[in-house]
């Protein structure tokens, strides 16, 4: 805790007494990323969050985060960790509120509000409290759902089509700024995974950053135009002029796909 408090010094501190030579900033990134993952594991069991009148209380939703940003860090130093598992567990344990689902949907719900990224942690650059969430982490939640539908266990519908609409949101924006084959790419596949989750989002915002992109001046590059399309942008939106005479609206549907 010391160590990851902040307190000026107490890093390099740490590693004068403990490593064995001087280490590059890479492994630097890895050695406080691994005190931080053992540092939330241990706080996930803190005894409040598990004497609990409901599994869905401030107490165990408190725990809950630090498993998550456990898991997140684990899955940076490509540790593997127990997700099927834990969510199997978790889903034992119902709340008493019907709509608030079992542990595995609170969980999944949480995860999807609120998380620290493990790059901010290891940068030194988080002191535990919520910061906005980033399309990794959107991506995460995601992948969270998929995997409690491949199992067959219930997920928070609503939460996970907030969470991809936000992450759609962040990658139509990096894809409209730099509209590269990987920035395209994750648009494309975050649509898909949407579809393959059955979501109902929001891709109002996506497309507006798509539409802006594509009627700038410049003609679109290909990559740009088919995602325009996947996101149901009308092709009279990037025609030359004079093809967009009897354009129909540039928006032809709100959710993309």
């Amino acid at each position: 805790v010391e160590v990851l408090s902040g307190r000026e010094g107490a890093r390099e501190a740490f590693l004068a007494r403990h490593a064995r030579r001087a280490l590059p900033d890479g492994e630097r990134v890895i050695a406080f990323t691994l005190l931080e993952a053992a540092r939330a594991a241990l706080a996930m069991y803190a005894s409040c969050g598990w004497f609990f009148d409901d599994v869905a209380g401030l107490e165990t939703l408190i725990v809950l985060r630090q498993a998550g940003r456990a898991i997140e860090l684990m899955e940076e130093l490509s540790l593997a960790p127990p997700v099927a598992s834990f969510l199997d567990a978790l889903s034992e344990a119902r709340s008493n509120v019907l709509e608030k689902g079992n542990g595995a949907d609170i969980f999944l719900r949480t995860l999807a509000q609120t998380r620290a990224t493990a790059r901010s942690v290891a940068a030194g650059k988080s002191n535990g409290s919520a910061v906005k969430l980033d399309e990794d982490d959107y991506k995460r939640a995601l992948e969270l759902a998929r995997e409690a539908a491949r199992l067959g266990r219930r997920f928070d519908r609503a939460s996970a089509g907030r969470a991809l609409e936000g992450a759609l949101t962040s990658a139509a924006r990096a894809a409209a700024v730099r509209p590269t084959p990987e920035n395209l790419r994750s648009v494309r596949e975050l649509m898909e995974l949407g579809r393959e989750l059955g979501l109902e989002a929001n891709a109002e915002r996506a497309q507006e950053f798509i539409y802006e992109a594509v009627t700038s001046g410049a003609p679109p590059p290909d990559g740009l135009r088919e995602v325009a399309l996947a996101l149901n942008i009308s092709p009279a939106a990037f025609a030359p002029a004079g093809e967009a005479d009897d354009a129909v609206p540039a928006f032809t549907g709100g959710q993309g796909g």
